[in-house]
């Protein structure tokens, strides 16, 4: 099986802030990857997954609709997306705020502003989750 690149994915960002997607967006773009449908909040968000089933939800913390979290919750919820991968970008830093998202098997918790290196590891390890492995059992 050929290994999946980043420029295979095919994103979802959740940002009601123009000026932080457009960030995101450059960074994103610097790892090849182009394929990022833009929305700015839960409603929007659900509906797309629904329409587009995207590799990667990367989301704010804030929307005028909601959280992250609620739309975490709502997508873990669903049976057909509970392994959706789901990258949280926030400035939030307190502990038990963030603790949900690592229960919930979040990819990545990037902090704002984040470097490119932590953008390229949250990325590989979609990667790794979305890529499936033979594996060689001959020695085992």
């Amino acid at each position: 099986m050929d290994e999946l690149q980043p420029s295979d994915l095919n994103i979802l960002l959740v940002e009601p802030s123009n000026a932080q997607s457009k960030v995101i967006e450059h960074e994103l773009a610097c790892e090849g990857i182009h394929s990022i449908d833009f929305v700015s909040g839960m409603q929007e968000a659900l509906e797309r997954i629904d329409t587009i089933r995207p590799d990667l939800v990367i989301s704010c913390y804030h929307y005028a609709d909601g959280t992250a979290l609620d739309l975490l919750r709502e997508i873990r919820g669903q049976e057909e997306l509970e392994d959706l991968p789901f990258m949280l970008v926030t400035s939030e830093s307190r502990r038990e705020r963030l603790e949900e998202f690592k229960q919930s098997g979040v990819v990545a918790i990037l902090p704002k502003p984040f470097t490119h290196e932590h953008l390229r590891r949250a990325i590989n390890s979609t990667l790794d989750l979305l890529t499936t492995q033979d594996l060689d059992l001959d020695l085992f």
